[in-house]
C-alpha cells in the first residue's frame, strides 16, 4: 500500500494517465475524507506548485473539498491557519500560467463563496 509521504516524492510532470489517475485518486479522498486530506496537505503542498496543470487543478479542488467539507465547521487554531493558508493558495492561483488552472480556481472560490 502507498502512502501519502511516498505519493508526495513522485515528480508528475507529463500529462499522461498516471497523473490524470493520481489526480483522480486526490480528489476521491478528499471527498471522502477532508479531515485526513487536510492533515496529508504539508506532505502533498509540493504538487500545488508542480509543472502539470492537471495536478495544479486537482489540488485546487482537494483544497476546496476540505474547506468546505471540514475546515468551515473545525474552529481550533490549527484548522483557521489552515484555511488561511488555503485561501492563500486559491488566491494564488488565480493567476497562474494555465488557463485551466485559473478557471479551477474561480470555481472554486465561487463554489465556496455559496
Amino acid at each position: 500500500m502507498i502512502s501519502c509521504s511516498d505519493i508526495s516524492k513522485i515528480s508528475l510532470k507529463a500529462e499522461d494517465k498516471v497523473t490524470k489517475v493520481y489526480a483522480s485518486l486526490l480528489i476521491a479522498i478528499s471527498l471522502k475524507s477532508p479531515k485526513e486530506m487536510n492533515k496529508a496537505m504539508s506532505l502533498l503542498e509540493r504538487h500545488v506548485d508542480g509543472e502539470s496543470p492537471t495536478i495544479r487543478s486537482a489540488m485546487l479542488e482537494v483544497i476546496g473539498n476540505t474547506i468546505s467539507k471540514y475546515l468551515i465547521y473545525d474552529d481550533s487554531p490549527p484548522s483557521r491557519t489552515s484555511l488561511t493558508t488555503d485561501w492563500d493558495i486559491l488566491d494564488s492561483r488565480i493567476s497562474d500560467t494555465s488557463g485551466y488552472v485559473r478557471a479551477k480556481a474561480l470555481q472554486i472560490c465561487s463554489m465556496l463563496d455559496e
